[in-house]
């Protein structure tokens, strides 16, 4: 970790998931697919907004994926700010490859296999390790090597997962049960903290 924490900051970091899609209710598995958003989607983001309402970011960052994109239109008309919005690739859900738009019941055992063979891409798609890579390049690149101190990131539970298992060290369940919560990172010179909101 201390590789991305050389220098004498403090940055700080919230991370939000999209709102609930349909493809989300009907156990699809979406990666870089798509599906519209449900109305229980867009509340669950009017409501996440609503914390976020006080605190001014330096850029906010995308995933460019429809479902991510619905979710910070929304927000932004909550927060009422008008915050540089950058898309990035590189937060974008892992690449299912030929798995994409499956059903998720029916592809447990395959995920968990390329969960625990990391280096193993998807057919089509990428592995473990590729998404890994490019996670944490946005981090490096994007978020802590910038000269702002506090940036929203609108993104995907796979990215999220990355950057809470990498700089935390948590759970698969510890990140599931609060997948929908807004997520703070704090960086400074010896640790990254993390709270839930």
């Amino acid at each position: 970790m201390s590789v991305y924490l050389r220098h004498s900051f403090m940055k700080t970091v919230f991370l939000l998931r999209h709102g609930q899609t349909e493809d989300n209710l009907k156990k699809i598995i979406q990666g870089q697919g798509d599906s519209p958003l449900t109305s229980e989607g867009m509340e669950s983001i009017k409501k996440r907004a609503a914390k976020l309402k006080e605190i001014i970011f330096d850029v906010i960052y995308c995933s460019p994926l429809g479902r991510a994109k619905s979710s910070m239109k929304i927000l932004l008309k909550e927060l009422n700010q008008n915050t540089n919005v950058v898309y990035s690739d590189e937060i974008q859900e892992i690449d299912f490859g030929k798995y994409t738009k499956k059903n998720i019941n029916k592809m447990k055992d395959i995920i968990h296999e390329h969960k625990k063979n990391t280096s193993k891409p998807y057919p089509g798609g990428e592995s473990g390790d590729m998404f890994k890579e490019r996670v944490l390049y946005f981090m490096n690149n994007f978020v802590l090597n910038n000269e702002g101190n506090c940036f929203l990131v609108i993104t995907h539970f796979g990215v999220i997962e990355t950057i809470l298992r990498h700089y935390n060290n948590l759970s698969y369940e510890d990140i599931c049960s609060n997948k929908d919560s807004i997520i703070r990172l704090s960086f400074n010179e010896n640790n990254v903290e993390l709270m839930f909101l």
